[in-house]
């Protein structure tokens, strides 16, 4: 039998700071603005639905050393001041972001939306959704001291946003996201939570 917790965003949040006691894996499916779409009437023209494993509450300047033979020092993630191990908090909004790392090569799953509809990568591509930045050459992380092949993602995605975190056994679904995203996807996609494990 699954170990189902239906929540919110900050029920989600205490969550892991209560049960996550040290670093850890976990899977995460979240759903999130496309931060190189382009913008139109100051909104996202793209968002993806995103399913993949992280890891959460490392030190990302432990992790860069670990990479390199340098003393690097990390500098505080713009506009984020540090919470926890698990957490920084955006200076502006107040609201809470996880302290998240993706391995190069782990897989995720990464489906776009343009207008609710799902649309395919090369196609938003070939229409022009993208900013320049998405095809601009990118550093690697520790302002470009690692090497490509121990490089990684940083992801410092707002709790509100995460829909689904699947830890120790457990599947915690922020029901806040989860309506947000059914109230955006249209019905077709809304059917396909079913195949991420969502409902």
């Amino acid at each position: 039998m699954k170990y189902i917790i239906r929540t919110t965003a900050l029920g989600m949040e205490n969550f892991i700071n209560e049960n996550v006691k040290k670093a850890t894996v976990g899977r995460f499916i979240y759903f999130t603005d496309e931060s190189k779409s382009k913008t139109v009437n100051k909104k996202k023209v793209l968002q993806k639905l995103v399913d993949t494993t992280m890891r959460i509450g490392e030190s990302y300047e432990n992790k860069v050393n670990n990479r390199t033979d340098s003393d690097f020092k990390a500098e505080s993630p713009r506009g984020l001041e540090y919470v926890n191990p698990f957490f920084f908090r955006a200076i502006k909004k107040g609201d809470m972001r996880l302290n998240t790392y993706k391995g190069k090569d782990t897989k995720a799953l990464t489906v776009l939306f343009n207008d609710g509809a799902v649309i395919d990568r090369k196609d938003a591509e070939e229409q022009k959704l993208f900013t320049n930045a998405y095809y601009a050459p990118k550093p690697t992380v520790g302002r470009g001291e690692v090497s490509e092949g121990d490089d990684f993602y940083v992801a410092r995605l707002a709790i509100e946003k995460l829909l689904v975190f699947k830890y120790a056994g457990k599947t915690i679904i922020n029901t806040d996201a989860l309506n947000e995203y059914m109230k955006y996807a249209n019905v077709e996609e809304v059917a396909k939570l079913q195949d991420l494990e969502l409902v």
